[in-house]
């Protein structure tokens, strides 16, 4: 149960967030057939991962720890964008995103191979040989597919994978990005001396600083309830626009609550 407190709309929200874990639970054991869109396991994927990241800042802020539940709500967002921004294109940017994520597994892989941390004679060594012959296979083939693509499309040049900022602004999403981003260096998300600050208080003359657990209220906090609640739906809604089959019974009338408290 949360915390004492909660304002009319963080408690609206709060329920609407749990009715919406409740409503898509077939994600918890979701199964997609082989011969379903080629994107199709990334979305319920990327979905799966949001309710657990929705689960886990409800649990943080019902305990009073609702700055550390911002963290999972900006996780939230991120993976958002990116099922968006997969959406907008699937059969492009299904392709561009492939390349990149086996790119940057070779890339971790050459970055580690070879180098001897303290204590430890042997090489590092990320992925094994056959692993790594595997990837280089997967990507010598997503490049071709991708050079096709681009040809059958007309496009003068293979597009670049764009950064999660452009794939925010690409999706609508490009405020809400920035202004995560400018939370973060004052929430603790990242160990900034802006971040640490608000944790500090001067205690009075004679005596010194104060370490704060938790940052005054007064100092701005992301509302995990409203806004993760309001995150999940816009993923459960993306998900059903793109693989019909996963409409969920009950949605609509959900969100149509959440929408009195979302601003």
């Amino acid at each position: 149960m949360p915390d004492a407190g909660l304002t009319r709309p963080e408690q609206i929200a709060r329920d609407c967030g749990l009715r919406l874990l409740q409503l898509s639970a077939v994600y918890e054991s979701a199964v997609v057939p082989y011969d379903a869109p080629e994107d199709a396991l990334i979305v319920a994927t990327l979905v799966t991962r949001q309710r657990r990241f929705l689960r886990a800042a409800f649990l943080l802020a019902d305990t009073g720890q609702r700055l550390e539940a911002s963290i999972m709500v900006r996780t939230m967002l991120e993976y958002l964008i990116q099922q968006k921004w997969l959406a907008e294109n699937p059969q492009l940017n299904y392709l561009l995103w492939m390349v990149e994520d086996l790119e940057m597994r070779l890339c971790s892989d050459l970055e580690v191979g070879g180098q001897h941390p303290d204590g430890i004679a042997d090489e590092l060594e990320v992925m094994a040989p056959e692993v790594r012959a595997s990837v280089e296979e997967k990507l010598e083939m997503f490049r071709e597919r991708l050079d096709v693509l681009a040809l059958e499309l007309g496009l003068p040049d293979v597009p670049r994978y764009p950064t999660m900022r452009d794939q925010a602004r690409e999706v609508g999403l490009g405020y809400t990005y920035s202004l995560a981003r400018r939370f973060d260096r004052s929430s603790g998300f990242h160990p900034t001396l802006v971040a640490l600050e608000q944790f500090a208080v001067d205690a009075d003359a004679d005596t010194g600083w104060t370490i704060l657990q938790d940052r005054p209220v007064e100092r701005l906090y992301v509302d995990p309830y409203t806004v993760g609640a309001f995150m999940l739906s816009e993923a459960l809604a993306c998900a059903a626009r793109r693989l019909p089959q996963l409409h969920i019974e009950g949605f609509d009338e959900t969100v149509a609550l959440l929408e009195t408290v979302t601003p």
